[in-house]
């Protein structure tokens, strides 16, 4: 198959020729304006798109792997099935981008802004994408394990029955976020923020939740068994039927919280506040750690098996 030169494609391009399956591998077109460009099946395997412009741009199922898309603009693109493996993405601007079931594993993605993006089903597996903006993204179950998103912003995103398994999610914001059957296990969430979120029936066993915002969240029937809680806000939090068996809680917040029918059976406690929570039906069967006031008024407010 004849390679294309530089100046061969921008002609084309401008011609409003199609490079459908066309062979682009290592191809320069650092800081050219692609938009609207048809690159659907394209190989492009180490291509310099860096600073290029591409909105509108098709590359569907097109092959990307090790490509240059540092600081490129792909608003509105399509990416739809693209492999992007490997790619380099650095501040890329994928706002509004259409990337469903697209592969970035092992892609570098740092500092992207992909606000309102479409992801559903996309691979971000072992990704870093450290200070990325996916607010309100879609992310519909999207595999985003061992993936290293440290700052970035998930708020009001779509991400039902994504897959964070073991993933760096430090220092994340998530307010309003949709995590319902999210899957989060042994993820490190220090200092997260998941105020008003939606983590109903998400599974965050085993996950590292220190310094951790819930205020106001939905995390009714979650699975935080095992994990280890400290310093963590559950003001005003629907926390009911959530699993904590096992678990870690040191200096917790649960003012306003509503605990009926959770599972906290072998839990220990350290410096946590009950305040005006509902405790009705949740189970304490040996717990430790509760202190004898606190003991005293769970029974009161309807806890079972609380220690005596």
């Amino acid at each position: 198959m004849t390679l294309l030169t530089t100046e061969q494609v921008l002609t084309k391009l401008r011609q409003g020729e199609s490079f459908e399956q066309a062979e682009l591998s290592s191809i320069d077109l650092q800081s050219s304006r692609l938009d609207q460009g048809n690159f659907t099946g394209a190989y492009l395997r180490r291509a310099n798109l860096q600073a290029a412009s591409c909105q509108e741009t098709n590359f569907s199922h097109a092959l990307l792997y090790f490509a240059l898309l540092c600081k490129s603009n792909l608003v509105r693109a399509n990416l739809t099935l693209a492999r992007c493996n490997n790619a380099q993405f650095e501040l890329a601007n994928l706002r509004s981008v259409n990337a469903y079931k697209t592969n970035f594993r092992e892609a570098s993605m740092p500092r992207v802004e992909a606000v309102l993006g479409q992801f559903p089903q996309a691979i971000f597996i072992d990704v870093k994408g450290e200070e990325a903006n996916f607010s309100s993204a879609n992310l519909k179950g999207a595999y985003l394990q061992q993936s290293n998103f440290n700052r970035a912003n998930f708020a009001a995103a779509r991400l039902r029955q994504a897959d964070f398994t073991s993933a760096i999610l430090t220092h994340t914001l998530w307010h309003q976020a949709d995590l319902e059957q999210a899957i989060l296990i042994q993820a490190n969430l220090e200092g997260a923020d998941f105020s008003q979120a939606n983590l109903i029936s998400a599974n965050l066993q085993g996950a590292k939740l220190q310094r951790v915002l819930f205020k106001g969240a939905e995390v009714q029937q979650a699975n935080l068994s095992q994990a280890k809680l400290v310093t963590v806000d559950f003001t005003e939090t629907s926390l009911f039927g959530v699993n904590l068996e096992g678990a870690l809680l040191s200096q917790v917040s649960l003012m306003g919280a509503d605990l009926r029918d959770a599972n906290l059976e072998k839990t220990t406690w350290e410096g946590v506040t009950f305040g005006n929570c509902q405790v009705s039906g949740a189970e304490f069967t040996d717990a430790q750690g509760l202190s004898a006031p606190q003991k005293k008024w769970l029974k009161q407010h309807g806890a079972l098996n609380v220690p005596a």
